[in-house]
């Protein structure tokens, strides 16, 4: 049974049973509201905590997650995503903190769309380019929310047909479970009435020794990819694909982002860092998450692996955080203090036809799994 809850405040408890039907430790949820935006519209914040203490907590303002709790290998929680200090930075900032993306994230060349023959202009917001499909994206959406269970919340938004050029109306569905087994679960489904393109991704910025604990340079990093997309100089991929091996981009085997972050290379200087997608390694015709990537901090000892549908993840180092707005408990976030770890089809798809198809027709479900799971 589903349940919708149009007020806050509301507080549920789940007691979780053994095999033998022994009550144990309890599931919690929580609906606060978090704010007021600046058109009047009510915020809230849901929190979930699994039975072993783990703690998701997310808006509905860009369904975005704003704390992520994780136990490190003294088994002490460590809150390892960056977020803004209130609503009115979540407004105001633009680094998309833990917000879904799209409904194209990442860049579109020349902001120009062709489907059927039908041409579009998009709103050119990066360079001349698309960038997470312009200025009122799903970031800047306030989702509706709908209790599932125990564990699970479905947020729901609506980009209108026209949106920043973008053809068809297009109707998003954000699924966050977080499980038992310390897996945050991130299930995007989305239908549209006229063909249209879509690339869903969380923009969550990682650091696994604590949202304040400076760079995240030193955390080891392992992708499972042996091939990145070329960008160009503005980060649009140019339709070409480079092999990791001999790079400063081969995270084929452990090491840490920042051990060649520095050294000469066209790609590392277009991007002011790692900001390029990787080719995951999938089995073909696999339709369940599959390993992509595996960030161990440095210092807590926490391990996070990301698991995928998606055939792309884009890693970014925070390469142009200024630390302008003021961050979770008034910290200040600067240039690779977090690391982005976006699942995604590849960037620049519309005029690569040669990359996975990103078109979304009338009848057709997007459907795409990212897992985040933590040990330590």
């Amino acid at each position: 049974m589903n349940y919708q809850y149009p007020y806050d405040i509301i507080n549920f408890t789940w007691d979780t049973k053994d095999e033998y039907g022994l009550v144990g430790a309890s599931m919690t949820m929580n609906v606060r509201e978090y704010g007021i935006l600046s058109s009047g519209e009510k915020v809230s914040q849901i929190t979930i905590k699994n039975s072993r203490g783990m703690e998701a907590r997310m808006i509905t303002y860009g369904a975005a997650i704003t704390h992520l709790f994780a136990a490190d290998k003294n088994s002490q929680p460590v809150d390892v995503v960056l977020g803004y200090e209130s609503l009115e930075h979540y407004e105001l900032g633009k680094s998309s903190f833990g917000a879904v993306v799209g409904r194209h994230a990442n860049r579109i060349k020349n902001a120009f769309l062709k489907i059927d023959q039908m041409e579009y202009t998009l709103t050119a917001n990066n360079g001349g380019n698309s960038l997470h499909s312009g200025p009122s994206n799903f970031v800047r959406k306030n989702f509706d929310y709908e209790i599932i269970n125990d564990s699970t919340v479905k947020l729901t938004g609506v980009s209108p047909d026209g949106e920043e050029g973008f053809p068809g109306n297009l109707n998003l569905e954000v699924t966050y479970t977080l499980s038992d087994e310390n897996r945050l679960i991130i299930r995007y489904q989305a239908v549209t009435d006229k063909a249209t393109v879509i690339n869903i991704t969380n923009h969550a910025y990682f650091n696994l020794n604590g949202h304040q604990s400076g760079t995240a340079m030193e955390h080891r990093l392992f992708i499972d990819s042996d091939t990145i997309t070329e960008n160009d100089e503005t980060s649009v991929p140019t339709g070409q694909f480079l092999t990791v091996a001999g790079t400063p981009f081969d995270f084929t085997k452990e090491r840490s982002m920042g051990e060649r972050i520095e050294e000469n290379h066209q790609q590392l200087a277009y991007g002011k860092g790692y900001d390029h997608n990787y080719v995951l390694n999938k089995r073909k015709g696999s339709l369940e998450p599959e390993l992509a990537a595996r960030l161990t901090g440095d210092k807590t000892g926490i391990i996070m692996n990301t698991y995928t549908t998606q055939p792309g993840i884009q890693l970014y180092t925070a390469n142009h955080l200024t630390g302008e707005i003021p961050g979770k408990d008034h910290a200040e976030y600067g240039r690779r203090m977090g690391v982005c770890l976006e699942t995604q089809h590849f960037p620049g798809t519309p005029s690569n036809p040669h990359f996975p198809d990103v078109i979304l027709r009338p009848g057709e479900v997007f459907d795409e799994t990212t897992i985040y799971e933590f040990t330590a």
